[in-house]
């Protein structure tokens, strides 16, 4: 995409972040005066803009615009009613001050309905084959013994777009991972994510890993594959064996003693 867009285009964008930088720069110290009861006067203080543009397959536009302050949304864009609305008592005289301000609400308008609209088609129109690229995972599930109990787990890799719906399920119902569904980059662009269950060796069969991703059709189910499941087979027998020797050991120390 980098290659296909005109040198023009990314000298917009840099005036663009340049003119942002300043008016946030601004910005803070204004919001640092009225948040000051709120937060202090020590930071770090952090100003965030959450900004979207969605056309619809009708032609309408719609999008949003918040605003926050140390990760807690302050005020908001209605462009419905070409305002800006405060949800926080310290942001009222913020909102009253950018009402106030000549052709502010237009410029946010015109910013969300047709600069964020005109970048969107251009950036689907040389970025299409890569956003509408489909890679399907592949997954691998396997099993660990520790302190008498099996751990499963499922790692799922390589897949593209990022979203991805990753379970484990005994009997129909879906089971809690032991650990939080994080989805991790690769170095490829794809992604990979792990999830990971601690039951009891007698209750392997009764496990399964569903994968759901728009890169396949329907729901992907994944069980353990059948040399682990003769492992724990092997790992039971060998077991038996040994304590099947210890008693005969036992047994045929006493015999001997009494013997003696």
């Amino acid at each position: 995409m980098k290659e296909r867009l005109e040198p023009q285009h990314w000298e917009t964008m840099t005036s663009w972040g340049k003119h942002y930088q300043n008016c946030h720069t601004k910005d803070m110290g204004f919001f640092i005066d009225r948040f000051n009861n709120t937060y202090g006067d020590r930071g770090p203080f952090i100003y965030q803009v959450n900004f979207a543009c969605e056309v619809h397959e009708d032609g309408g536009v719609s999008g949003h615009e918040a605003f926050a302050f140390n990760g807690n949304e302050f005020m908001f864009f209605d462009k419905g009613n070409m305002r800006f609305v405060p949800v926080r008592r310290e942001a009222e005289v913020i909102a009253q001050v950018w009402n106030g301000q000549q052709f502010s609400a237009i410029k946010h308008k015109n910013h969300m309905e047709q600069d964020c609209v005109q970048w969107m088609a251009l950036y689907l129109r040389y970025g299409k084959g890569r956003l509408e690229k489909k890679v399907q995972p592949t997954v691998k599930v396997f099993s660990r013994e520790s302190d008498g109990a099996t751990k499963l787990y499922c790692w799922v890799y390589g897949f593209y777009p990022r979203d991805v719906d990753v379970r484990w399920v005994r009997n129909g119902t879906e089971e809690d991972s032991e650990e939080h569904k994080e989805i991790l980059p690769n170095p490829d662009g794809t992604y990979q994510i792990r999830i990971t269950l601690t039951m009891q060796p007698a209750d392997v069969d009764s496990y399964s890993c569903h994968v759901d991703h728009s890169s396949v059709n329907g729901t992907q189910i994944y069980k353990l594959p059948e040399p682990d499941k003769r492992g724990h087979v092997i790992v039971i027998a060998c077991v038996a064996v040994v304590f099947i020797m210890a008693v005969a050991v036992v047994v045929a120390a006493v015999l001997k003693f009494k013997r003696e």
